[in-house]
């Protein structure tokens, strides 16, 4: 660990895993108004192990179509704002899932996915549990600051991954499991970021950062 960087508890992931058949993870599923049909097998998984499912406007269209209406893919929500969500409910779900997943958060317009990347900053402070953008054969998620472990060995993981600076120059980021490793290395826009980066094959990567950094990775087709 860089001097400097102060000690503190490494936070386990398995960013995937909530997305096999066979792991028991409780999620709370959020779907956005992008096509449903190229992603129906995952959008099967995630319904069935959801505690919680929110759709998003025009997500209700989708929904319909690619369900032919079945009464049995019944949303516990439809808004078109999620801050309308109830503070109580917020409140309720975040000690009960072990993921937010919101899926069709990739696609269309770049504006709209730049939004959904803002939003993983905006409630930070609303829950503990990783919030999950999923779509297009990618997955991002928030890492604040401080140690990460994550297990990228469920065979679902594709084989990029990457590390963006979004909000922020992010000045001492410590890698280990990458092909490219990073050594404290400083990320941010108009110098040094982390794209197009793969795995060791050890299946395990860690991070350490000091200030927020969006994880990134691809995840197969089903």
């Amino acid at each position: 660990m860089k001097d400097g960087h102060k000690m503190s508890t490494v936070k386990q992931m398995r960013p995937l895993e909530c997305f096999l058949s066979s792991h028991e993870k409780k999620i709370v599923l959020m779907i956005l108004n992008q096509p449903l049909a190229t992603q129906i097998k995952y959008f099967n998984i995630l319904w069935e192990k959801a505690l919680y499912k929110v759709i998003v406007d025009g997500a209700t269209n989708e929904l319909y179509t690619c369900t032919s209406g079945n009464l049995d893919f019944i949303p516990d929500l439809i808004t078109g704002d999620f801050d309308s969500a109830k503070p109580e409910l917020l409140n309720f779900y975040k000690e009960k899932v072990d993921y937010f997943v919101v899926l069709g958060a990739f696609g269309g317009r770049l504006d709209h996915i730049f939004s959904n990347i803002n939003t993983l900053y905006e409630v930070q402070d609303q829950t503990t549990a990783p919030i999950l953008l999923f779509g297009e054969g990618s997955l991002a998620t928030l890492l604040l600051e401080g140690d990460y472990r994550l297990h990228v060995d469920t065979g679902l993981e594709s084989e990029w991954c990457g590390l963006i600076p979004v909000s922020e120059p992010c000045t001492n980021v410590t890698t280990t499991g990458l092909k490219w490793n990073l050594e404290g290395q400083r990320l941010q826009f108009g110098s040094i970021i982390s794209t197009s980066n793969t795995y060791d094959k050890t299946g395990v990567v860690t991070i350490t950062t000091d200030k927020p950094l969006l994880w990134t990775m691809g995840v197969k087709s089903l």
